[in-house]
């Protein structure tokens, strides 16, 4: 059997919802704009579609500077994303960061949609994030605000095999992959 790439998304806003493209650009930090934004409550700790499941419902396009943010019945944010803002503090799982907060009119559309008082930050220029060296296969990996690693690979046969033991079937977007594959065994993305 051989694999092949089916299908590549980047979130550009952590836990919020992703964006297909047919070809993306792969930095150090993994593909291009993935996960360079976050959501992040008073003190710096990033939110998460596991406790705020309206982030799921957030839709945010990049072009060039221009951030443009929809969700149901909201207006349409657009912001210009900048690395001159207020530079703040913030947490990712165990690891701490510096992130550049996005501005309180951002903020306050976030936190209208989400019913609670939170942030949107970028990831500060200078910030080296590394992925965790037990598994890193070069000591200099990175990773933006994603959870630990670059890419989330996940395969299509995978999520067929997960299917076939559920009562509902799952989606692939549940599980927010970076790059699907196909045309081999479920679980061959492991390898």
């Amino acid at each position: 059997m051989t694999m092949k790439i089916s299908a590549l998304y980047y979130y550009p806003i952590k836990s919020c919802k992703g964006i297909f493209v047919e070809r993306a650009i792969v930095d150090q930090k993994g593909i291009q704009n993935d996960r360079v934004m976050m959501v992040v409550d008073a003190v710096g700790a990033f939110l998460t579609q596991r406790e705020h499941h309206r982030m799921a419902l957030i839709a945010p396009r990049i072009e060039g500077d221009t951030i443009t943010c929809t969700a149901p019945e909201m207006p349409t944010l657009t912001f210009t994303r900048t690395s001159r803002g207020k530079h703040v503090p913030v947490t990712v799982w165990r690891d701490q960061c510096g992130a550049i907060d996005q501005g309180d009119h951002v903020a306050e559309w976030f936190s209208d949609f989400l019913m609670t008082s939170c942030r949107l930050v970028h990831v500060a220029d200078d910030v080296v994030r590394q992925v965790n060296q037990i598994y890193a296969p070069r000591a200099d990996d990175q990773v933006g605000f994603a959870d630990g690693f670059p890419f989330l690979v996940a395969s299509q046969e995978s999520l067929d095999d997960l299917n076939m033991r559920l009562a509902a079937p799952l989606e692939m977007n549940r599980f927010r992959p970076n790059i699907v594959v196909s045309g081999g065994a479920p679980y061959a993305e492991d390898k």
